[in-house]
């Protein structure tokens, strides 16, 4: 399955919310797994103004989420919060890719009430969090909770100079 190119819980226009519980909700106990939510070829989706988050992933597996906006408008700088995560993965949520390997499909989740992004519950594992422009949400930028990850700590990111660059990464 591809979602793309849907304006999800705002107006046509982007100004006034149109509030769904969560944005997109992809729930693996009913058999949902290898979604594509935006993606290379395709435009992406902008996403906000949602009482939830803006998008979950629950006990589902192999699913991609490129180039989408989450919490704020396809113009990457009005703000649309959701009031929840940008992007919350959990109950055993595993093998999800969330950004891009070289930068091009990255999402932008800003702006949100909650975590930017936030990965919870022991068996929620194996997820890649990748080249995303996650900042200004209401939580942390990525939220690891809950022995998520098989607890391994996330990346720690010191202040720095903002004309420097900031890499990490964490395998489970």
């Amino acid at each position: 399955t591809r979602l793309t190119d849907n304006i999800i819980g705002l107006s046509f226009d982007q100004v006034d919310s149109v509030p769904n519980n969560r944005g997109i909700f992809i729930d693996g106990t009913e058999g949902a797994s290898g979604t594509e939510i935006g993606g290379a070829q395709v435009p992406g989706n902008t996403i906000g103004g949602n009482t939830g988050a803006g998008i979950e992933i629950f006990f589902s597996e192999n699913n991609v989420v490129q180039r989408n906006s989450i919490g704020i408008r396809s113009d990457s700088f009005t703000a649309a919060p959701n009031s929840g995560a940008g992007v919350f993965l959990r109950g055993g949520a595993r093998d999800n890719f969330i950004g891009d390997a070289n930068g091009f499909l990255l999402n932008y989740i800003a702006y949100n009430g909650g975590d930017g992004i936030h990965v919870d519950g022991a068996t929620t594992r194996f997820n890649l969090l990748q080249r995303n422009m996650i900042y200004e949400n209401g939580g942390l930028g990525i939220r690891l909770s809950s022995n998520s990850q098989d607890g391994i700590a996330p990346p720690a990111i010191n202040p720095l100079d903002i004309n420097s660059a900031v890499t990490g990464q964490t395998v489970a």
